[in-house]
């Protein structure tokens, strides 16, 4: 065994403290450079009369196809769905290591970053691969009443959450989308009804969003899990296979909507009608239904 002298050992402890001390600055580094990468917007589209969903389909051919959305769910002539296994929720009870909420000039997105093994994922019930979360957007409008993109039995709801996941082997929406993948995204939809009080649990988003007020401008806000938002359910809700609400319309998405509404008060939807786009105050981002035939599927607990 070979003999060390303290000065030897000094200088190997003060080297490994140190050496571990720089490790810690480069993943601290990159993982806030990750937490403020933003895919910024690819398409060039708005809510205003000139550039308004009416006027997608010239630009963006997919937007006038057969399996768009939103649409209206029908609940009573749903297919219901008895024997499949539960969907399973990983990691969403977590806290990331960094959040930050942009305004993209279209919508409030929520990007977030975990160490990979802690990266939250669905994965079970209609889905037959792993989906790893990648955005939260947010749509509402110019009404406390209606604001959500998805209506049930022809009733709108004051806002919706959409939860972007990704396949696993894609790491953003738009590497599936040009893959050509059907199945390469999957979104969960949370609808929000109107309250007299403020949801708490919105707080971090909406005590910000003055930060974000001009269109592509970002700010970090203290980390939280996703599940702050909502309880991961694992039955009882719908599913159909559609498109994202926004050019270019990919017909790549599987929907799984929970009917259970969230709360969410006039004064909290304000904060978000505050907000700037390229073309004025973003009074309202949310595609209209589309009157389409998709089939609908309600997954029930067994």
């Amino acid at each position: 065994m070979p003999n060390f002298s303290f000065t030897d050992l000094f200088l190997v402890c003060g080297c490994t403290i140190v050496v571990a001390f720089l490790l810690s600055i480069i993943v601290d580094w990159g993982l806030e450079f990750f937490c403020a990468e933003h895919d910024k917007p690819f398409f060039s589209y708005g809510y205003a009369n000139h550039n308004g969903p009416h006027t997608w389909r010239n630009y963006y051919p997919e937007c006038d196809g057969k399996n768009q959305s939103p649409i209206n769910l029908m609940t009573k002539k749903a297919l219901v769905v008895n024997d499949s296994d539960d969907l399973l929720w990983f990691n969403y009870h977590i806290p990331p290591s960094c959040i930050k909420i942009f305004n993209d000039g279209q919508t409030v997105l929520v990007r977030a970053q975990w160490p990979e093994a802690l990266w939250p994922t669905i994965i079970c019930g209609p889905l037959n691969e792993q989906y790893g979360f990648h955005t939260i957007l947010f749509r509402w409008g110019p009404e406390d009443e209606e604001g959500s993109e998805h209506t049930v039995d022809n009733r709108s709801y004051a806002m919706e959450l959409q939860m972007v996941h990704v396949k696993k082997g894609f790491t953003t929406p738009l590497s599936a989308i040009r893959s050509g993948a059907k199945d390469g995204l999957v979104i969960v939809s949370f609808l929000f009804k109107l309250m007299p009080v403020d949801n708490p649990l919105l707080d971090r988003v909406v005590y910000n969003l003055w930060r974000i007020t001009s269109p592509g401008s970002n700010v970090t806000i203290p980390a939280f899990p996703l599940n702050w938002f909502f309880e991961p359910f694992c039955s009882n809700y719908y599913t159909y296979n559609g498109s994202l609400t926004h050019p270019p319309c990919s017909e790549s998405v599987l929907w799984i909507i929970q009917p259970e509404a969230l709360a969410i008060s006039s004064r909290q939807l304000a904060e978000f009608r505050k907000l700037m786009s390229h073309d004025g105050r973003m009074t309202s981002n949310s595609r209209p239904v589309q009157k389409n035939s998709q089939d609908v599927y309600f997954y029930s607990s067994n």
